[in-house]
């Protein structure tokens, strides 16, 4: 089972291994697309997406939208059902479970999948994406500092 903490409502999401590696396919299938014959473009890509195109499938936590009818275009935000206490966080459904693709994707579930080192254990607030960027970003600078052409990073 895998936890993430969400430190501004202090609500932790709890997923099953099914779901943690329903995420990783799902992100897997996503960071494809992002790959591009030239390096320095498709380092890019990924890094858009995960700066960009991963928070915006995962926020906000607890809503998605649905049509307001069945023929209507128009839709209107309403809560996600997790299992468990509202005050403490929850549990995604069991079974089978949507998740997001993009903003606000109907009423699937937030692909949270949290990063599997934290640097507080107890309060695993890190998401894979924060951990990512932050990895890519010290990357950089110790690339930098040995003096490594920047056509090279």
């Amino acid at each position: 089972m895998a936890e993430w903490l969400d430190r501004f409502t202090g609500h932790v999401y709890r997923l099953n291994r099914a779901q943690v590696n329903d995420i990783r396919a799902l992100l897997a299938k996503k960071l494809a697309g992002c790959i591009k014959p030239n390096a320095h473009a498709a380092a890019n890509e990924v890094a858009r997406f995960w700066f960009e195109n991963y928070y915006e499938c995962v926020f906000p936590l607890r809503f998605g939208r649905e049509a307001i009818s069945n023929n209507s275009p128009y839709t209107q935000g309403k809560g996600l059902k997790y299992e468990d206490n509202r005050e403490s966080g929850g549990s995604f459904p069991d079974g089978a479970v949507e998740w997001r693709e993009q903003f606000l994707h109907e009423m699937r579930y937030p692909p949270i999948l949290p990063a599997e080192t934290q640097p507080d254990p107890k309060n695993p607030a890190l998401l894979i994406a924060d951990h990512h960027l932050a990895t890519a970003a010290l990357l950089n600078v110790c690339l930098r500092r040995l003096g490594v052409r920047p056509t090279m990073w």
